[in-house]
């Protein structure tokens, strides 16, 4: 069985050069020093973003709001407003800068890459929408807390996820169609093993057509004592007011 093992520096389902550091569009932000955008037209091309030694940046086959998602560490239920053609059309981009700018340097200015090319302009929301509450169910916690480790991870394979140091409700809001709010209670980090019957989603596309076992609502009460409840909440979301397609170069 295929299984990855994802630390704290990187998020599942976008590479490292996603986890960046949000800031006001007001602010004076550094800026790559060319930057080349074009349409791409493939068919069923592989869309993938990453950084490049030196302070570049690549990326292919990649839509505007998949663009800002990633700049904005966010997920797609917390972005809104903006044109059809922003979630349709892609575009490969290459961006190099000046000198040798850090890592934290490069974040900054691939978030700033839309508002530079793409006249993005966003503002920050909260909007109601479907999420899950997590509870301790009656039958009781079924997990301890962490040991002692200096970073987190989590291993994921078709229908099972085992956390080692992980904040449940950041954990499971990745596997699941919607945001988890915590609601147990309880604080710090925890170790975890959960199987269930795989569906489709962002970790599982292609679930296995006869997969059994519980689905995963059932698996966590069951296996960690937690109760996931459907609800709503005010989460926090990005819109977008203003974009424009880019001049290519």
């Amino acid at each position: 069985m295929q299984k990855s093992v994802i630390t704290r520096s990187l998020a599942i389902l976008l590479p490292a050069v996603c986890v960046m550091v949000p800031y006001a569009q007001s602010q004076t932000v550094p800026a790559f020093s060319v930057a080349s955008i074009k349409r791409d037209d493939s068919v069923n091309a592989n869309s993938y973003m990453s950084n490049l030694p030196g302070g570049g940046f690549s990326s292919r086959f990649t839509t505007l709001n998949r663009l800002i998602l990633c700049a904005y560490r966010l997920k797609d239920y917390q972005l809104t407003g903006g044109p059809g053609w922003a979630d349709s059309e892609r575009y490969d981009i290459d961006a190099k800068a000046d000198a040798n700018p850090s890592r934290d340097q490069v974040r900054l200015m691939v978030q700033n890459l839309p508002a530079e090319r793409f006249q993005l302009k966003v503002r920050r929301d909260k909007k109601e929408l479907s999420v899950y509450a997590l509870s301790p169910s009656k039958s009781g916690i079924k997990f301890g807390k962490a040991l002692d480790r200096p970073t987190s991870a989590f291993e994921v394979g078709t229908g099972r996820l085992t956390g080692y140091g992980v904040s449940m409700a950041d954990l499971l809001s990745r596997m699941l169609d919607r945001p988890v709010f915590d609601r147990t209670g309880m604080s710090g980090s925890f170790d975890l093993k959960l199987q269930y019957s795989p569906v489709q989603s962002p970790v599982n596309p292609t679930p296995p057509s006869d997969a059994a076992g519980p689905d995963i609502l059932t698996a966590v009460e069951e296996q960690l004592g937690l109760r996931l409840e459907a609800t709503k909440a005010a989460v926090d979301v990005l819109v977008i007011d203003h974009s424009e397609k880019p001049s290519e170069n």
